[in-house]
């Protein structure tokens, strides 16, 4: 079977696909209503409320462990990324079930809001307090629960100055007891605490994001109509979001807007493929697999073949010209029959407009910090997924 090595940089839009991710949003955020218990660490007798004092913040940031970082496989303690103290299920740490039942309530109402999914289950990960001059840089967070994909963080409402908490650039503390909902793969960080002690609890959250969503699924019978008309095969999008893959290359199963788009196509398409590219200085896109190839020296197009069950053979194609070709297509009446094979689809894939845009790195995996914890796999950022159009006329 070829796979497709290269992708062109131009996508072509469907308004009925832009209604799948139009309505999105990626970081539920809501003052926390709860007073009382939040947990006990007994084997130091400390009670955890809704508002500790300053003298319990102090005594749980001396008595707590350091914080460690994922990086790759490994596990480190490493205070030039990150520096808090944290509490753990082996900490002793008994959480009050109030307060979880009442976190559990208030992420579902969160989910339903941002037309997420439906929490499937909801596990308390952590505790960490951050002292004068903590911080924890740019990360993602690990997957510490099966089938993980989402975290809820709860700050609690302590007197402190900075430890600011930034996803993706935009600033999500008011210095009050907040609940912050957002897909575990987006980058975030905690900034430098400049007096005071900052504590927070995070959650692990399994979501199922073809359920509930509140949100009417778009017909899609046109653009498959017209697909087929044009002679596509095989067509697909950039992942709106990152993805691990195991140590055997197994990736995370479809998340969010991903996961919603690629079911509206499920009637219509017989393999659903998730691959992963990155980009030469070109920025053309590639297969890992073929990245050594292409740097010998032997002269390459844009387009290249790997044959998966015999040795690789590679061909340079026919290429086209590509002259101006729209970023957002809205083709004419009787250009469809054209303008997929003859003029702007490089190879036998068609690639459909999605919101992310694609990071131009040298690597096929990301080099990012892992919250807590390391693994052993990789963490992708291009995500190129490809489905193969049913024939119609079976």
């Amino acid at each position: 079977m070829c796979v497709n090595i290269s992708l062109p940089n131009s996508h072509y839009f469907f308004p009925e696909l832009e209604s799948v991710f139009k309505d999105s949003q990626k970081v539920y955020v809501d003052n926390l209503e709860y007073d009382g218990e939040i947990c006990q660490i007994a084997q130091h007798n400390i009670c955890v409320t809704s508002n500790p004092k300053r003298s319990t913040c102090s005594k749980l940031y001396q008595l707590a462990i350091p914080s460690k970082v994922g990086k790759g496989s490994q596990t480190v303690l490493d205070e030039e990324v990150r520096r808090s103290r944290e509490y753990s299920g082996g900490s002793g740490i008994q959480w009050n079930s109030e307060f979880v039942d009442h976190v559990t309530a208030r992420v579902s109402g969160g989910l339903k809001k941002t037309h997420a999914g439906t929490l499937v289950k909801l596990t308390p990960h952590k505790l960490i307090v951050y002292g004068e001059g903590d911080f924890f840089s740019e990360h993602m967070d690990s997957v510490h629960t099966p089938g993980q994909n989402m975290t809820a963080v709860v700050e609690l409402s302590t007197f402190h100055q900075g430890g600011d908490f930034v996803i993706e650039g935009t600033n999500y503390s008011n210095g009050e007891a907040r609940l912050i909902v957002f897909d575990h793969d987006q980058m975030h960080e905690v900034t430098s605490v400049y007096s005071g002690y900052r504590i927070s609890i995070t959650f692990d959250l399994v979501v199922d994001p073809l359920t509930e969503t509140g949100r009417k699924a778009p017909d899609i019978t046109g653009v498959v109509e017209r697909l087929a008309k044009m002679g596509v095969e095989r067509f697909g999008f950039f992942a709106t979001r990152r993805y691990l893959t195991t140590a055997t290359g197994e990736y995370q199963e479809l998340k969010g807007d991903d996961a919603r788009l690629v079911e509206l196509f499920r009637p219509y398409v017989s393999d659903v493929t998730k691959v992963n590219l990155f980009t030469d200085d070109c920025n053309d896109w590639y297969l890992e697999s073929v990245w050594d190839f292409k740097n010998s020296g032997t002269e390459c197009g844009i387009l290249m073949f790997e044959n998966e069950n015999d040795p690789p053979e590679y061909s340079e194609p026919m290429i086209p010209s590509k002259t101006a070709p729209p970023d957002r297509w809205n083709p004419t009446v009787g250009v469809e029959e054209h303008i997929v094979k003859d003029k702007y689809c490089l190879g036998d894939v068609f690639p459909l407009w999605s919101p992310h845009t694609p990071k131009l790195v040298k690597s096929g995996k990301t080099d990012v910090h892992l919250g807590n914890e390391g693994f052993d796999g990789e963490v992708h950022e291009n995500v190129f997924i490809i489905m193969k159009l049913l024939d119609p006329r079976k």
